[in-house]
């Protein structure tokens, strides 16, 4: 799952459900900043514990997401990770075709085949739905 198009959402539901429910007025609300701190500490959570699970002895200078549906929540990242930056690299599209192929064929084949039974018209859908240049 991806953090912008899966978690975050979540967890400003979560706040804004909480901000509803409580009687307590403003000092006991959620606010911008507040949501935005809890964010960060959830996402930093997960990577804390991939970085565990690589056993890594290096330090860790950089992360890559390489996620394209990140690319519809930079502006919820950004307020998040208010020093990210932002390398945008434009896949060729008959490589990212052949992976998304691939991809969905290992995910559920049977269910991916029934929607598109060849190459060609995955390509089509491909071209159709997805960023292309």
């Amino acid at each position: 799952a991806c953090f912008g198009t899966s978690l975050l959402p979540r967890l400003a539901g979560l706040t804004e459900a909480y901000n509803k429910a409580q009687r307590a007025g403003t000092t006991n609300a959620f606010d911008a900043d507040d949501s935005a701190q809890i964010m960060r500490l959830a996402i930093c959570t997960l990577q804390r514990k991939w970085f565990e699970a690589a056993k890594s002895k290096s330090p860790v200078r950089i992360i890559a997401e390489k996620t394209p549906e990140e690319a519809l929540t930079l502006d919820t990242l950004g307020r998040v990770f208010p020093a990210m930056r932002v390398i945008h690299i434009i896949r060729d599209g008959r490589d990212g075709v052949v992976s998304g192929w691939h991809h969905n064929l290992r995910e559920d084949a049977a269910a991916f085949k029934s929607r598109f039974p060849t190459l060609a018209s995955y390509t089509r859908y491909f071209v159709e739905h997805r960023w292309l240049p």
